[in-house]
This record gives structure tokens, sequence and C-alpha cells, in this order.
């Protein structure tokens, strides 16, 4: 027979918390080259400043965040939600909106990689 061993709430969340962080950041990864792949070209900055920063736990036990910035945040601004002289070309709302169903299941595998 087999046996059973509890190792405790606190391992079992710590576990929890690491597959959703890995989750995350594997997310943002990818939501990068996906808006990277959509963006608009000129010169190329906007493109090549797309990236991650932080993959971190969040505001507590259960959250997680990273962050896809551009390196021309103005620029990205203006390029997404256009000016009064220029229609708006999103690339990264684009992006986010396809990637939201791989984020789901990244985050199922994970979980149930840790599990």
């Amino acid at each position: 027979m087999g046996t059973f061993r509890f190792i405790g709430q606190a391992a079992l969340t710590a576990r929890a918390q690491a597959a959703l962080e890995a989750a995350v950041t594997e997310s943002a990864h990818d939501l990068v080259e996906k808006a990277r792949g959509q963006s608009p070209v000129d010169s190329g900055a906007l493109r090549a400043g797309i990236h991650v920063t932080g993959g971190q736990a969040g505001g507590g036990a259960g959250s997680a965040k990273a962050y896809v910035t551009t390196g021309t945040p103005e620029y990205a601004r203006y390029v997404e939600e256009g000016t009064k002289k220029m229609a708006g070309r999103p690339f990264m709302l684009h992006a986010l909106l396809e990637e939201a169903p791989a984020f789901a299941a990244a985050v199922r595998r994970a979980v149930k990689a840790a599990f």
C-alpha cells in the first residue's frame, strides 16, 4: 500500500507560487515575441525595445507579475493609440488579446508540472 506524507501548507503554497511565477514569466516572454512581430517598423527602435522587466511575486500569495515594456514608452503610446494626425496602430493590445488563451494554458501546465 502507498504511503501518505503531508508536507505542509507552506510547502504546497510555495510550490504553487513558484509555478505561477514561472507561467507568468513564460507568458510575458511569449507576449514580447508576439508584440515584436506585430509592431510597425520604421527605424526598428520600437520593435527592438520591447522587453520583459520583472518576473516576481505580486501583492501576496497567489499572485505574480511581469511587465512587458518598450524602450521608447512615449513613442510606443503614440503608435499604439494614435494622435490627432495619425491613426493608432495597436500592436501591444492585439498581441495581448491573442496571448490570453496561451497564458491560461501556461498556468495550467505549470501547476500540473508542480503537482
